[in-house]
């Protein structure tokens, strides 16, 4: 089962406020490496850190703690959640 966490383009977790923009990561999204897909504020979409280069490596670190560790605050995906991950596979011709 897939779920969220919300958190801002340095990968540190934060709380929404209501009607704010939200940058979430999904995870776990199998049929990717690394198995997560981040939705940043403002529609981007990335689904591998791999691609980005050396500097990112901190970044993934984050990820990677954040995914392992069994504080994070994951919620439940919603429907518009599902559908979002469904598009980008199928966008990116990734089959599940």
């Amino acid at each position: 089962m897939v779920k969220k966490v919300y958190i801002d383009e340095n990968g540190e977790l934060y709380r929404p406020f209501s009607g704010e923009e939200r940058s979430e990561l999904y995870y776990p999204v199998t049929p990717l490496d690394g198995e997560y897909l981040w939705r940043f504020a403002g529609g981007k979409t990335l689904i591998s850190l791999e691609e980005a280069g050396d500097e990112t490596e901190a970044l993934r670190d984050k990820i990677a703690a954040l995914i392992e560790d069994p504080a994070t605050p994951w919620e439940a995906c919603d429907e518009e959640d599902i559908e979002y991950i469904n598009d980008i596979l199928d966008a990116w011709e990734i089959v599940e």
